[in-house]
């Protein structure tokens, strides 16, 4: 079964999760820093005033944002600049939080959270910050048993970091542990609130819990209030979508998509479908998806190919 709907997006802060990779199908534009001639003087700018501004970008989850200003910041701070160092966690940050959109981001993140561990400057809750940002890209290499110590341990060190305790319930969900997944979620949306941080991502990922477990009406609403929170993020626009779909709220969830759009949701609900078990519905499904886009959407054919495979060996005597 391809492309399943919970996956671990483990560099996210109070990270997003689609329901496949790849949904929005380009790759993210960051426009340069450009370095000035030796004939032009830098631009000045006030750090104080733009270091709010990247903080306050990173606080609303807009990553790409934070990124390039956290970026222009460095270029334009003193290298002895008392502030260098949480401008560096920023930036990190910020990359990690864009590592599901590609793996330069991933890298990125990596590359300036073991520069910053080399420095003898770092305050308590500094190292804390670079320790949880490198487990986080480090989850995907673990198995589950050894990513759920690992986040537990580090949770005792850093209670109050958001990033984990929205892992901790992915995890959870993975494991199909849907208890200790709320769990975990109400404590991210807790400690996220209390630092004043955005909690769209958080909504999204308790419904795409609730939407495993089959509850669509309360996923439904999970999935309104990230979009709310966040009405730029597609993938909570296109989890809702799923969500309506699942429901029975075609022609809304459909509504102004062009054909490859919606053969990927019909795709996506019938992978749900699948997971929960109604093999009958999601045949229909993958069958809805083959016939809006047969030419450009081979993944539901895929799909439903493994299906009737499936299928047909739990039929034999």
């Amino acid at each position: 079964m391809k492309h399943l709907a919970i996956i671990i997006c483990a560099g996210l802060i109070l990270s997003a999760c689609e329901t496949t990779k790849g949904v929005e199908g380009a790759e993210v534009k960051v426009r340069p820093i450009v370095q000035t001639s030796a004939s032009e003087q830098p631009q000045k700018i006030d750090v104080s005033v733009q270091f709010t501004k990247a903080a306050q970008l990173q606080a609303s989850a807009d990553f790409i944002g934070s990124y390039e200003a956290y970026k222009v910041l460095l270029l334009r701070m003193d290298m002895g600049h008392t502030g260098r160092n949480q401008a560096l966690l920023g930036l990190a940050d910020s990359a990690l939080a864009l590592a599901w959109r590609d793996d330069k981001y991933a890298a990125q993140a990596r590359k300036v959270y073991q520069k910053i561990s080399t420095g003898t400057a770092l305050t308590q809750p500094q190292k804390h910050q670079v320790e949880s940002g490198l487990l986080l890209l480090d989850l995907v290499d673990y198995t589950p048993e050894a990513a759920e110590r690992h986040l537990e341990q580090t949770l005792q060190d850093s209670p109050d970091d958001p990033r984990l305790w929205n892992a901790l319930g992915r995890l959870h969900d993975q494991n199909s542990d849907w208890l200790d997944a709320l769990d975990a979620y109400i404590k991210a949306l807790s400690v996220a609130k209390k630092n004043g941080q955005s909690v769209a991502s958080v909504h999204n990922n308790m419904g795409m819990s609730l939407l495993m477990q089959g509850r669509k009406r309360e996923a439904l609403t999970k999935f309104e209030q990230a979009v709310k929170a966040k009405p730029d993020m597609t993938i909570y626009d296109n989890n809702l979508r799923l969500a309506q779909t699942l429901s029975g709220q075609t022609t809304i969830a459909l509504k102004g998509l062009s054909d490859t759009k919606i053969a990927q949701v019909y795709n996506d609900a019938g992978v749900i479908a699948q997971a929960q078990g109604d093999h009958k519905k999601a045949i229909a499904l993958y069958r809805e998806a083959i016939e809006k886009s047969p030419l450009y959407f081979k993944l539901a054919e895929e799909n439903l190919a493994a299906l009737g495979m499936k299928n047909s060996v739990k039929a034999m005597p």
